[in-house]
């Protein structure tokens, strides 16, 4: 390994984005790839930190590029859903709902701790964030309400496990294989299209055409930024003529 603390050029920023550069116009790299390739040459950078090579993770300098949802995405309907809810494996059928009912992504209702919910106030929510184990997909917080259905799914795993809200059925963390072949399961034999990520598309879609605002939903999912969340807007057509009449 070359003495990078005297041979500075080698890692400076200028390297970096000049790499990023370049698989973005010649190689056409999307955000989540360009997010993977980050994500690699920082552990790299992390382990020459810890082998005193250098002192500096230049990486922590760079922005997270936006990961844009697809324009072209698979989310259930209400009559899918109830097939779905009747035909998927009881256990995983309060993981699935809450998935549903909250928006959340599969790795944060997998690794939410009883730690970030609050249950006795009057709108009670749950935390999502940041922990020593695990990380968010953002790296940012939020907080999400929980309606009437939600509430009632985490009180029932009150009492379970003293960590995790959601374990699977030996009473230990989910692996998050599970939630996504008990989902997978159940609509092979429905012959319906989706996987997990539908639950959350569906989420969005139900709310946007209940008239909750764009920048609403944003918040709900926890987005970065609303070019992600704009993928729903098709599903409210009227919205923003409905907002032009009110003057």
């Amino acid at each position: 390994f070359p003495d990078v603390s005297k041979d500075i050029y080698l890692y400076k920023m200028h390297y970096i984005v000049e790499f990023f550069n370049h698989v973005q116009e010649k190689r056409k790299w999307k955000g989540k790839t360009l997010n993977g390739a980050r994500e690699c040459i920082s552990a790299i950078f992390r382990y020459a930190i810890d082998e005193k090579y250098i002192t500096e993770n230049p990486i922590k300098k760079t922005r997270k590029f936006p990961e844009v949802e697809k324009a072209d995405f698979k989310y259930f309907t209400s009559e899918e859903l109830t097939r779905i809810w009747d035909e998927v494996d009881p256990f995983w059928k309060d993981h699935l709902q809450f998935l549903y009912y909250t928006g959340l992504r599969k790795g944060e209702m997998i690794n939410l701790i009883w730690d970030r919910v609050e249950l006795k106030r009057a709108s009670p929510t749950i935390t999502i964030a940041n922990s020593s184990e695990w990380k968010t997909k953002t790296g940012k917080m939020r907080v999400v309400p929980l309606n009437d259905r939600a509430l009632a799914i985490i009180k029932r795993w009150q009492g379970k496990h003293k960590e995790y809200v959601f374990t699977d059925q030996n009473g230990k963390k989910i692996h998050p294989d599970r939630p996504y072949r008990a989902l997978k399961n159940a609509i092979k034999d429905l012959q319906i299209e989706g996987n997990v990520h539908s639950l959350r598309h569906s989420f969005a879609v139900k709310l946007v055409q209940s008239g909750v605002s764009i920048y609403e939903v944003m918040t709900l999912l926890g987005h970065s930024d609303i070019k992600m969340t704009q993928i729903y807007a098709k599903f409210a057509p009227d919205y923003l003529q409905s907002a032009v009449e009110k003057l």
